[in-house]
């Protein structure tokens, strides 16, 4: 929007206060949604013209690409950090169930073999199960 009379227009007698008798201003666009407004002003009646208002715009359309291009870059660093600690999750889920399900067997065949009476190896497969019980929390905590 192009004014070379600043006073003619409603709502912007704070404009001539200031001393600003002339204005331009375009849309920042991006994806036909108005992001923002960028305007020149000049201190003469007359002081521009439509060539100024196509230079404006022109510098509007490459802060709207740039804006845009800043908003995606940010957006995909937000999808790669969401990424990595999905991906970390399942690595810590995996790892928790794998030690988990040792321990276990451990466990199991320590039973087993009380029973039978092998107490020696018995002993070692509580040692061993201590052992992964020890490493599951370190890796946890």
């Amino acid at each position: 929007m192009l004014s070379n009379r600043v006073e003619d227009i409603e709502d912007h007698g704070h404009m001539v206060e200031i001393g600003i008798r002339s204005h331009v201003c375009v849309p920042l666009k991006v994806k036909d949604q108005v992001i923002g407004v960028i305007s020149a002003a000049g201190d003469q009646v007359g002081a521009l013209d439509e060539s100024d208002e196509a230079i404006l715009q022109t510098v509007a359309n490459q802060a709207s690409v740039a804006i845009e291009n800043v908003r995606l870059h940010e957006q995909d660093k937000r999808i790669a950090v969401l990424e990595e600690r999905q991906r970390l999750g399942r690595e810590l889920h995996d790892s928790v169930t794998q030690s988990l399900y040792g321990i276990n067997l451990y466990a199991e065949a320590a039973a087993g073999q009380l029973t039978a009476g092998q107490l020696d190896p018995a002993a070692v497969s509580f040692r061993y199960s201590k052992d992964a019980q020890e490493s599951l929390l370190r890796c946890v905590c």
